[in-house]
Formats: structure tokens, sequence, C-alpha cells
């Protein structure tokens, strides 16, 4: 994941498609879905791949281009990467908000006294 990670990140900057090897990503991106078809990762402490998720997902969908197949081979890649560990993902993102939460609470709290 950390490969495809620095790549979806550099692409989201510096959109350079005609570089990237795409299609040595297809075969890993396959082999992790088909893998893990049906088993979204929920329990346990997957916050490193919750995070990595979340930069996959969210640069693949920033370098996406119209009318760029390279553009749209590298989405679909990263989107098969992920989604093993989207379950991951939303477990952290509650974990997170009900941190916010807490310290809203124990802000509000001190205000008052």
């Amino acid at each position: 994941m950390l490969p495809a990670a620095w790549i979806s990140l550099t692409l989201a900057f510096a959109p350079r498609h005609r570089d990237v090897p795409v299609a040595q990503f297809v075969v890993p991106a396959l082999a992790m879905s088909l893998c893990f078809l049906g088993r979204v990762r929920r329990s346990g402490e997957h916050r490193e791949e919750a995070a990595l998720t979340a930069v996959i997902l969210g640069c693949s969908v920033a370098q996406l281009e119209a009318f760029n197949p390279e553009s749209s081979a590298w989405l679909v890649i990263g989107a098969l990467i992920s989604a093993p560990w989207l379950g991951s993902l939303g477990a952290e993102l509650a974990r997170i908000g009900r941190l916010l939460a807490n310290a809203r609470q124990a802000q509000q709290g001190q205000n008052h006294t």
C-alpha cells in the first residue's frame, strides 16, 4: 500500500501519468481485492492501513483528469487497493469523531466551572 500511496500523492500534486507504471500495479491490486473479497477489515488496530487508504483514495480522486485513460486507470487501481481497508477507515473516522466529541465536552465542562 505504501508505494500506491506515494504514487497517488505524486499524481495529485504533479500529474505526470506517462511516468507512472500503472500496469505494474494491476496484478497486486486485483490480488488484494480478490484475497479480501467479502472480508472488509474492521476489527483490530489498523490505523496505518486506514491512513494509507485515506491518502490513496483522496489523492486518486484529486488526480483524476477528464478524458485521460491513465488517470482513470489509477483511480480504479487505487480503489481496488483500498477496498479491503474501507472498514478500518470507517472505524478510524468514528474513533476520531468520538475523541473530538469527548474533547468538546471536556472543554465545555471547563468553561462552565
